[in-house]
């Protein structure tokens, strides 16, 4: 139904783009949780004509959505041979950050393990690793390393 896996693209022979899902089951979650005492808030502001209970959804419904919406939200990694470039895209709250490095400067791409889940870190050559998405339990990340590793033309570390 969602994507739950690393999706791994060729767009053409000198790109590669890895997509790491949101987490979408978790955010469908959330997003539920909070709509329980949205709604209750709402049916009190209809039959109370009282503004108060807006303070309700102010502190208990919409921070729970807006962490729903947070969730959902995946990064990507692509790498491109014929402008030199990795374009890593992170997700921050409402927004992503882009990151752009000569590919040049990629050596190889990792699995990292923190806190009992896993993310996949791509080492440059002056030792720094970057990453594209949230540490995770998510799939994929074995395939999405091997074709980094093999697009980079490097033996998997």
């Amino acid at each position: 139904m969602f994507p739950s896996d690393y999706q791994i693209s060729n767009l053409a022979d000198n790109q590669l783009r890895i997509a790491a899902p949101g987490q979408i089951l978790f955010a469908a979650l959330l997003i539920a949780v909070g709509l329980v005492p949205t709604g209750f808030f709402l049916y009190r502001i209809v039959k109370s004509s009282s503004l108060y209970p807006a303070l309700g959804i102010l502190l208990f419904g919409l921070p729970v959505i807006f962490c729903g919406l947070i969730v959902s939200r995946g990064g990507s990694l692509t790498l491109d041979k014929s402008s030199d470039t990795a374009l890593f895209r992170m997700p921050k709250l409402l927004w992503h950050t882009d990151t752009v490095v000569p590919l040049h400067t990629v050596q190889y791409a990792t699995i990292r393990t923190m806190r009992g889940s896993s993310y996949i870190a791509v080492v440059l050559t002056n030792g720094d690793a970057l990453t594209f998405a949230d540490s995770t339990q998510q799939g994929g990340k074995g395939r999405a390393v091997e074709a980094i590793n093999r697009f980079l033309g490097v033996e998997a570390h």
